[in-house]
């Protein structure tokens, strides 16, 4: 009697794995972009509250300076800094759009909303996320777009 698997069995796993692997991989690939999106969104918001986290405590403007769809530069406490979006994640804001807070208070130099929508490169089936910025006070919020 010999020890192993016959060819059948070997075929049959090799069917399961494939049949799991096409049902898990769209899964997978919604799951990733929509986790870019969220990561982009966080990252915004963050460097976004950072600024005028910083313009209240250090009495020096800040600012955010957008230089293209997915890139923009801080300037916090004297330092620029350029920050990347993750991957095929796009910012609609227009180049050269730029938020300041001013010092001591941290305001927004527009008392209107600001509000930048964040999303994928020509991909529709990933949910866009707002990050605003409301009122003088500068507050920062971020929301799903239906």
């Amino acid at each position: 009697m010999r020890k192993g698997f016959t060819i059948i069995e070997l075929l049959l796993v090799c069917a399961i794995i494939g049949i799991l692997s096409a049902v898990a991989a769209p899964n997978y690939m919604a799951a990733r972009n929509r986790a870019r999106v969220s990561e982009a969104t966080a990252q915004l918001a963050a460097d976004l509250q950072r600024a005028r986290s910083s313009a209240q405590r250090s009495s020096t403007a800040a600012s955010l300076t957008w230089i293209d769809k997915s890139n923009y530069r801080t300037l916090i406490n004297g330092v620029t800094v350029t920050r990347k979006l993750p991957e095929n994640v796009e910012i609609t804001a227009p180049a050269g759009t730029t938020v300041s807070y001013s010092a001591p208070f941290g305001e927004v130099s527009s008392a209107a909303p600001v509000t930048f929508s964040v999303g994928l490169y020509g991909r529709s089936d990933v949910k866009r996320r707002e990050v605003k910025i409301v009122g003088t006070t500068g507050k920062v919020y971020t929301r799903e777009v239906e």
